[in-house]
């Protein structure tokens, strides 16, 4: 089998990530089982103890699952050929329930090293204020009722209203990397919705500077097309974050409430074409398992990676959805996707 490519996570609980996963190929044995070596670490390259590992067939089936030892490693001595290796980490713990993090591992017949986050948990940078910019903003067509300001990595103001002229504070995560600012003027029409932009991207920071913005430009869309969205279904959220390496990200969203669930629908997604070294699409699916009207329970489909120069329609299929072994304690499902 080929190498796994792609991993995608869901979580049913409070958090989730989304990792990528590679396995390599050995020889089959005579009856088809092999010793298989997993290894799991940080993603500073500390190994973890305790950490628990389920051994499953080809089809995600469990047959055997075990807790890393001291050296962040378990040894599966009776693996079927392409098996499926999952690692859950504990994410939160609150009440009764802890959430975990699932990295999915397809087609592995040989080592293999998974590298997983929050343990311990990343650190964030100190914020420190730099200065401020004014931004003067030139809104000339008429569809644009409001405009929402931003830098690569975060919001940093949303008026709800149109902005002609307004002073920002700008902090060390608005110039991270390289040192320059980049600012971006989304204008929205009166429901909300992203409908043109303007930039000025890469700018030279000084102190109380002024930067002149026309919100003239087009926004672009691509399609999420999303299917067996689950009958319990009270709500979708649909994102797409652009990264730029060294910077941070946009983030783009839209959310739709559900009267009663589709089975499939398609969520037109915006984006400004040119920023970003690479592109997370995603769906949420917020649901109401005991059908009381309170939302008890998400999943999340992402699909990580893509880079940002080659944007494409995206599917989200729900029914490709795996329960985890229940009695192991993980309130999580597993998204299996082979290339």
């Amino acid at each position: 089998m080929s190498n796994f490519k792609t991993a995608i996570i869901v979580v049913v609980g409070l958090f989730i990530t989304v990792l990528n996963g590679c396995a390599n190929s050995n020889t089959d044995s005579a009856n088809g089982e092999r010793s298989i070596s997993v290894t799991v670490t940080d993603f500073s390259g500390n190994k973890l103890q305790d950490t628990t590992v389920i051994l499953g067939d080809r089809d995600g089936a469990m047959k055997v699952y075990a807790t890393t030892d001291i050296n962040g490693q378990v040894t599966f001595t009776h693996a079927p050929a392409d098996a499926t290796i999952t690692t859950a980490t504990s994410m939160s713990s609150g009440g009764t329930a802890t959430s975990y993090s699932l990295h999915v591992d397809y087609d592995v017949n040989g080592p293999l090293s998974v590298a997983v986050p929050f343990s311990p948990p990343p650190q964030l940078p100190t914020e420190t204020v730099l200065g401020s910019v004014t931004v003067r903003v030139t809104n000339t067509l008429s569809e644009v009722t409001q405009n929402q300001i931003l830098t690569i990595g975060r919001a940093i103001a949303n008026a709800g209203t149109l902005i002609s002229t307004q002073t920002l504070s700008v902090t060390s995560s608005d110039v991270r990397g390289d040192g320059k600012l980049s600012i971006i003027v989304l204008g929205k029409d009166a429901n909300g919705k992203n409908s043109r932009y303007g930039a000025l991207l890469g700018q030279t920071f000084s102190n109380m500077m002024t930067l002149d913005i026309a919100v003239d430009q087009p926004i672009s869309y691509l399609q999420h097309e999303i299917t067996n969205i689950p009958s319990l279904a009270k709500k979708l959220h649909s994102f797409l974050h652009l990264f730029v390496s060294g910077k941070g990200q946009i983030a783009f969203n839209d959310e739709i409430s559900l009267s009663s669930a589709p089975s499939s629908t398609t969520i037109n997604m915006p984006y400004i074409p040119g920023i970003g070294d690479t592109v997370l699409y995603g769906v949420t699916v917020y649901m109401d398992l005991d059908q009381d009207d309170i939302i008890d329970s998400h999943q999340r489909f992402y699909l990580h990676g893509t880079p940002a120069n080659t944007l494409s329609v995206q599917n989200f299929n729900f029914a490709m959805a795996l329960t985890a072994p229940s009695h192991l304690g993980l309130r999580a499902q597993v998204l299996p996707h082979r290339p």
